[in-house]
């Protein structure tokens, strides 16, 4: 039953000693924006871990869960943990017989997690597996569910690859992923090169898996073959791309197969025991665990223990589910930044240095020619990764820009500064303050640099790679994953993220960069103001990150760019795909409205007081899976917000830009 929204009457109070405007009518209470903000930063600081770190996850998720209770049965491995997240499975079965892609607690009070196809085909599969009759009421209400999602015969081609597994359709109906790929050069259409970074973590063990093609004898009786009648008694080919299957035409010999297979599997090997799995990804490092065992190691070997221990790592106790990955470094940058501004609690600035030396210590230098006068460097998503991730960098530098945010900007590091501290602390105190200070100044250069050089053609970024040069012509593969594109080309989010950092350490209009970067969003924008949603980010969050980009480098606030946002934002608060009733989707309201010069609109008051009444006691906030999570979290996470961590932070955010407005600070 719906909780009755605890009513406040807002009233409007002198700003001048840069108090926030809403208060309670009765003058005695506290001020309920101060003690919202105050609330929710003391529990973000109760996150933070010994080392520094927050732990950030991205939610909990049963199709996550499924896939890995799936990997358990196929190596016959039992576990305390696999068995708690059957149960908890089993109990989430929906009105309708399905089951949700994202755990039932990320679904909104007013619109529930709907059933996902792929979800259900695997969840219905685990309970045949696990010896359920076909005529039990549970099953039978799943096969109907998956009727009406339009059966199974629709479903991903990774979870095509589960069935074949376990032999209930065969390996002709997967997707075709050619070993020999791997070996061809980046000029190749089909090579492995050419594709985004997650369908490279996903190519490499499903090469190895359509050569070996295992397939797990399962018992009589305990097969789903039920899924396949319905329309098709068998299910229909996936086309993999014109040029992959070309390459598969040039069949190599039999030594040079060998050759390729063996490479690939030295490949998987060399990298999960180098990033504790493959590339943070759980569907690559369950898909490489199988791979690996299917073509002959042990599942005692440290390849596979790696990638056990990977998924271990993933496992969330209180929700009795694997999440989708670990997000660390994206996370520990967001909390560290939100916390420094906060800057008179010692507790914080505490937390803050903590964070910021172990964000110091995980930077990943780039080698360059000597001839070059600049070094790179940049940030994974994850700390166990080995591939800088431009949206961790660019929320790594916004988290370092922190630390200068009380001097003078065009001066960072000077003899000045050295002498203000020495006469404000002591002198070892001020020699350490200056060392970090040095340390930012040069590993946040470095980083600049890299990221200036991995802008694409187009003024945006992607996530990992430049995008593909040669635009237009056909991709090597198909789809591998329903929910993520076959390039990793520019986006909004992670564009106006940049922008973001740029504007932070002084860059702004009339720069080549950010002038195509602002000529990226602008192309961008949509004909009713906002930005559109995309594989990384819903539609709220893609349009605060383009605002806060075009405000950060000095668009001014009145450009027809930003005017339009904003009175979509206003428009769009109460529709049915509004931001009234969501958490984060009314963080990034108000912050957009406060960035364009709204902030005692009515609309940002009610998103204010909305953030006030529904924190919860412990001073977070509920995550709606309905508009703030983007379709896949494997990708972003600083962008899908589908993290314990981010749930706190993005609000505490918006509280604190309205309270910084309110004394006259930039937000």
């Amino acid at each position: 039953m719906e909780e009755k929204r605890k009513e406040v009457k807002l009233s409007r109070t002198d700003t001048s000693a840069g108090h926030s405007d809403l208060a309670f009518a009765n003058d005695h209470e506290p001020d309920p924006v101060a003690s919202a903000l105050d609330k929710g930063r003391r529990h973000l600081a109760e996150l933070q871990r010994d080392d520094g770190t927050w732990n950030g996850r991205v939610a909990a998720s049963n199709l996550a869960t499924a896939k890995v209770i799936l990997l358990h049965l196929w190596l016959d491995r039992k576990s305390d943990e696999v068995d708690s997240a059957f149960e908890t499975l089993v109990a989430d079965q929906q009105a309708d017989g399905g089951y949700s892609r994202a755990a039932p607690q990320y679904g909104s009070r007013h619109s529930p997690a709907e059933s996902d196809l792929d979800t259900t085909v695997l969840v219905h599969l685990i309970r045949r597996l696990a010896g359920e009759p076909v005529e039990d009421p549970a099953i039978q209400s799943s096969f109907i569910a998956l009727g009406n999602l339009g059966a199974c015969e629709q479903c991903d081609a990774l979870t095509r690859y589960w069935l074949a597994l376990f032999g209930q359709i065969s390996w002709s109906q997967c997707p075709v992923v050619w070993p020999q790929s791997s070996g061809l050069p980046a000029w190749w259409p089909s090579s492995f090169s050419r594709s985004a970074r997650w369908n490279q973590q996903l190519q490499l063990p499903l090469s190895l898996l359509i050569s070996t093609r295992p397939r797990k004898v399962v018992e009589p009786g305990r097969s789903a073959t039920e899924l396949f009648s319905r329309q098709t008694s068998r299910m229909p080919k996936i086309s993999s791309g014109l040029l992959s299957t070309l390459t598969g035409l040039v069949r190599p010999g039999r030594a040079i197969r060998r050759s390729t297979l063996k490479k690939t599997e030295q490949r998987i090997v060399d990298q999960v025991t180098s990033n504790d799995g493959l590339g943070g990804s759980l569907d690559a490092t369950i898909l490489a665990i199988v791979a690996l065992v299917s073509r002959g190691h042990a599942r005692t070997s440290r390849a596979v223990d790696h990638c056990l221990h990977a998924i271990d790592q993933a496992w969330d106790a209180p929700s009795n589910r694997w999440s989708e990955s670990l997000t660390t470094t994206m996370d520990t940058a967001l909390a560290t930044r939100t916390l420094a501004w906060d800057r008179d609690d010692s507790d914080s600035s505490s937390r803050v240095r903590n964070g910021v030396e172990w964000l110091l210590s995980q930077e990943q230098e780039i080698a360059t020619s000597e001839s070059s006068s600049t070094g790179q460097g940049g940030w994974c998503r994850e700390h166990s990764q080995s591939t800088i991730s431009v949206p961790a960098t660019s929320a790594v530098l916004l988290a370092l820009r922190e630390q200068f945010s009380e001097r003078p900007p065009s001066s960072l590091v000077t003899d000045d500064s050295m002498v203000a501290m020495i006469q404000a602390n002591s002198l070892n105190a001020a020699r350490q303050e200056i060392a970090i200070l040095d340390r930012v100044a040069a590993t946040s250069r470095r980083a600049r640099h890299w990221v200036m050089a991995m802008q694409n053609r187009d003024g945006g970024w992607g996530h990992y790679d430049l995008a593909n040069p040669a635009t237009g012509r056909i991709a090597g593969f198909g789809k591998l994953h329903r929910d993520l594109p076959v390039k990793d080309t520019s986006t909004v989010a992670v564009t106006g993220q940049v922008l973001q950092s740029m504007g932070a350490w002084e860059m702004g209009c009339g720069q080549t960069h950010v002038d195509r970067a602002v000529s990226f969003l602008r192309e961008k924008q949509n004909a009713d103001g906002s930005w559109p949603a995309a594989h990384d980010a819903c539609e709220f969050q893609s349009t605060w990150a383009a605002v806060e980009g075009l405000r950060s480098v000095g668009i001014p606030r009145r450009d027809s760019t930003l005017v339009k946002s904003a009175e979509w934002v206003q428009q769009v608060e109460h529709s049915d795909d509004g931001w009234a009733d969501d958490p984060l989707a009314a963080a990034w309201a108000v912050m957009c409205l406060v960035a364009t010069g709204h902030r005692m609109a009515e609309p940002t008051l009610r998103g204010i007081q909305y953030l006030i009444d529904s924190q919860l006691p412990t001073g977070d906030w509920a995550i709606s899976a309905r508009k703030t999570a983007a379709p896949c979290g494997l990708i972003n996470p600083y962008v899908t917000t589908r993290t314990n961590v981010s749930s706190t932070t993005y609000p505490v955010m918006a509280l604190a830009c309205y309270v910084r407005q309110a004394g006259g600070s930039s937000s």
